[in-house]
């Protein structure tokens, strides 16, 4: 059964004990959390009862039997229903007010009760809902208990003449009502005055109504003390307080916690003199003048401290933050201290968490704020310039790692590290607009090279002509002054058009039987793209025609050679002698550009003269005139038979021939 306080028990007049047990705000209990939970489910399960008024326990069915057998006749029945829901609810009471589970209670298949009681049980703790649960008590008491229990010389309970918890003031128990959590103001007052100089400690229950009462009049005697002073002064001057006072205050918050909510600033400074920094935060933090909150931070708390307590991007956090940085602000410690406490200053204070961002060397981050920073923001130009010598320095070590890749010919990783260096110096030059822009186009020209030169490696057939379109637009942004760097710029770019024209050209090819039978309306239906091929060769042939270069001038040769044999295959509307004259120019010892040269000539002198030049030189390279013209024949069919003739590429003579066709118009 529920354990009771016999102590207090045996303090109540014995002659009254028969009936004050009954009374609703007698209760004597001291089960705990786990007493309680095991007693409620022992009560619920027991389908007889017995009561005394101040406890209720399970009885067998002879005690029921006897019980109600004695209350036929006049005597107390101690196991009569309603005295046994009277019980419950005040068992329950006792367990509502200190915040143990009342579940079981509402299992109580033999004693139910109340559902309106028990709604209440189920509410949240307030003065209201305990208000309302006493009176339930004492309305069932006075309804349903009253009017069974003998009480001679006592005046019967009404809700009139009687106030939860009086029954204790009667008897001048004071210290028993507090336990109770009275709520009738009058009663209140006077047991905290009853027990204002108790010699020992008794039970109450915190942060109820009467402790905070009894907090009250702590903190009331303790301000009252600083007559002299303002409540603004006196709030100033709380360093002062004499030890009486100090000791009064904690008082109160050991009767009632909350009483710190009623007035946050007196008992934040209160626990600021005791260097109580925890206590001091957790209510600085629920002030609602957010300035003050600040200037309480500032004033009493380090800022080690504060990157402790402060949760980052918390509205105080922020507040804070803002109140180190000024938008002039250029104290490193400063910026990064903000920053650990502000997630979000880039939009308000850019150029500050750019120069912290920039100085912990986080570049790519620093980076990404600037590009994103609103048009306008400002910047300090020391980091603008230290990040772009980052990023310059970055590019100039993958521009030295792709070259020495290019040395092994490996352009595969040629391309990809020289376009990371390209992304490096476009980052450098958009953060410092007056840098020289020679690196970029330097690292243009090696990403380009590379594209050009790895696709080369490919038969015309396996061309990625994207790759080769690009490298061109890159090309073509590129400048140079130096003679020697614009040399090899125009050896680049000379090599990636004729690339290019080359696609064009195997894309372009007729079949055996479209250039032997059908090459007019061949020629009328691709005219488009012809033109094209004829415009991308004199645009090659412009750029590179006064080159003293060899290497340009085998490409010039080629380009003006399949200039002229464009226009004469397609019977275009041109003169192809002068191209045909000018590959032969451009490249002397050719003997496919002399021998072609042979056959436009006009005087029979002159085209003896070109085939005894041309003869021998093709026969130098084991060819006859036989596989010159087989050669000829089919060098512009799409369907070529390779076996026909050895030669496959009349203009790179400087590489071993082979039986493959590198590209079909050769």
């Amino acid at each position: 059964m529920p354990r009771i306080n016999y102590s207090s028990l045996l303090q109540l007049p014995e002659e009254k004990r028969h009936f004050l047990g009954f009374y609703p705000d007698v209760l004597l209990y001291l089960d705990d959390e786990k007493d309680y939970e095991a007693e409620t489910l022992r009560l619920a399960r027991a389908t007889y009862l017995y009561t005394d008024g101040f406890n209720v326990r399970p009885t067998s069915i002879f005690r029921f039997a006897f019980e109600t057998f004695k209350g036929w006749f006049g005597f107390s029945n101690h196991c009569q229903l309603e005295k046994i829901q009277l019980g419950l609810q005040k068992y329950a009471y006792y367990g509502y007010v200190h915040g143990f589970s009342n579940y079981q209670i509402e299992l109580l298949p033999f004693h139910p009760v109340s559902e309106s009681f028990l709604t209440h049980l189920r509410s949240p703790r307030n003065n209201e809902t305990t208000k309302l649960l006493q009176n339930s008590l004492m309305g069932f008491y006075v309804s349903h208990v009253q009017p069974f229990i003998n009480i001679e010389g006592e005046p019967p309970l009404s809700f009139e003449n009687y106030s939860f918890g009086k029954t204790w003031a009667n008897l001048a128990y004071w210290s028993e009502i507090p336990k109770l959590d009275p709520q009738n103001d009058a009663l209140i007052s006077e047991t905290v005055q009853q027990l204002k100089n108790h010699p020992g400690r008794y039970a109450f229950l915190k942060n109820s109504k009467y402790a905070f009462a009894v907090a009250n009049r702590c903190l009331e005697e303790v301000k009252s003390s600083k007559q002299a002073s303002r409540v603004s002064n006196f709030l100033k001057k709380i360093f002062h307080l004499s030890r009486n006072a100090k000791d009064a205050v904690e008082q109160a918050l050991h009767f009632a916690p909350d009483i710190r909510m009623q007035d946050k600033t007196f008992f934040i400074l209160f626990y600021l003199e005791k260097k109580e920094f925890d206590a001091a935060f957790g209510l600085i933090e629920q002030l609602e003048d957010i300035t003050e909150a600040v200037n309480f931070l500032i004033t009493h708390f380090s800022k080690t401290q504060l990157l402790f307590y402060l949760k980052k991007n918390s509205p105080l956090a922020i507040a804070l933050s803002r109140q180190y940085l000024t938008e002039e602000t250029e104290e490193l410690d400063t910026i990064r201290f903000a920053s650990q406490l502000n997630s979000n200053l880039e939009k308000e204070f850019t150029a500050q968490i750019f120069f912290l961002l920039v100085a912990e060397e986080r570049y790519k981050e620093a980076y990404q704020l600037y590009i994103n920073a609103e048009k306008g923001s400002p910047f300090f130009i020391a980091d603008l310039k230290k990040l772009a010598n980052y990023f310059q320095t970055q590019s100039m070590a993958k521009e030295k790692e792709a070259k020495a890749f290019k040395k092994q010919k490996n352009w595969g990783q040629v391309s990809t590290i020289a376009r990371e260096g390209i992304e490096f110096i476009k980052m450098a030059l958009l953060l410092d607009g007056e840098r020289d822009q020679k690196p970029l186009a330097v690292q243009r020209c090696l990403y380009a090279e590379a594209l050009i030169e790895r696709d080369s490696s490919h038969t015309i057939e396996n061309c990625t002509i994207s790759d080769i379109v690009k490298s061109l637009n890159l090309l073509k942004k590129c400048h140079f002054k130096n003679s020697s760097e614009q040399k090899t710029y125009l050896s680049i770019l000379a090599k990636g058009l004729m690339r290019q024209i080359d696609y064009q050209i195997y894309n372009l090819l007729p079949t055996i039987f479209e250039a032997n039978y059908e090459l007019k309306t061949f020629t009328e239906k691709n005219y488009v793209a012809i033109s094209n091929v004829t415009q991308k060769l004199k645009e090659l042939i412009n750029l590179i025609k006064d080159t003293n270069d060899e290497k340009l001038k085998l490409i010039l040769g080629k380009a003006c050679f399949l200039l002229g044999d464009t226009i004469k295959f397609f019977g275009l509307p041109e003169n192809s002698h002068p191209y045909f004259e000018a590959a032969m120019k451009a490249v002397p010892k050719n003997p496919f550009y002399i021998l072609r040269c042979s056959e436009i000539a006009q005087s029979d002198k002159e085209r003896s003269k070109l085939q005894d030049k041309g003869v021998p030189l093709l026969k130098d390279l084991n060819y006859t005139v036989h596989d010159y013209d087989h050669w000829d024949t089919q060098h512009w069919w799409k369907d070529k038979i390779p076996e026909a003739t050895p030669i496959a590429d009349i203009h790179n003579l400087g590489l071993e021939q082979n039986s493959r066709w590198s590209f079909n118009c050769s």
